[in-house]
């Protein structure tokens, strides 16, 4: 009995240290309800835009996927050849076109800016998603890793609302009114200390790829 208890809980080991973050966490953080991959980012006001130039705004409840969305969730939708190794990586190389398709296929849409920003700051007008120092120990980013990380591998780095990679891993597709081109927020693992913060943003062609350039989904809530 004692060894198979032994093997049982080796198997369960090795389980996870394949697939770490294929349930994703469970409970309530700061108010956002985690289910199945989603946290519930509750309504309410939040200050957007640069330190010293915030305004406060106000949104409905949404949910934003906990996790970029990975190689092996988008060949599910769409096919598509990514190495076995990096099945858990963020999806990268994917057009503004591609992500909104993906989100709407799968019943979800692409975030808004300001409701990517919310997810990322919370609603005390920090800098980063942990808080307002630098910390490289928290995200992938500065071309430490030669590359993305699988998701979730930086639980220090997570937003106040449980998201984890909103500073590093892949820019992250968002919608904009009014122009032609699209936003990308969050940095990404090959940007600086500069570019991963909360507030800060690029814009590029919708039909443009890039090997930085990934996203998650977002859905309208229910409280």
């Amino acid at each position: 009995m004692r060894r198979l208890a032994h093997i049982l809980v080796t198997a369960a080991l090795l389980l996870l240290q394949i697939h770490p973050v294929d349930a994703g966490p469970s409970g309530t953080i700061n108010g956002a309800e985690s289910t199945a991959g989603t946290g519930m980012i509750p309504a309410g006001p939040f200050l957007y835009g640069e330190k010293g130039k915030e305004q406060e705004l106000s949104l409905p409840a949404f949910m934003m996927d906990l996790y970029e969305v990975t190689n092996a969730e988008y060949a599910k939708v769409r096919p598509r050849e990514y190495p076995p190794e990096k099945a858990n990586h963020p999806v990268v190389g994917i057009t503004w076109d591609e992500a909104k398709q993906y989100c709407e296929t799968v019943g979800k849409r692409l975030p808004s800016e300001q409701e990517w920003e919310k997810a990322a700051r919370g609603t005390d007008g920090r800098r980063f998603p942990w808080g307002d120092t630098y910390d490289p120990k928290k995200l992938n980013a500065e071309g430490r890793n030669n590359g993305t990380t699988p998701v979730g591998q930086f639980p220090d780095g997570r937003s106040p609302y449980g998201l984890y990679d909103m500073a590093g891993n892949a820019w992250e597709w968002t919608t904009a009114a009014g122009s032609t081109y699209r936003p990308l927020r969050g940095g990404a693992w090959n940007t600086g200390m500069q570019l991963v913060g909360n507030t800060v943003r690029i814009w590029n062609d919708p039909s443009y790829r890039d090997e930085a350039f990934g996203f998650r989904c977002v859905k309208d809530g229910t409280k």
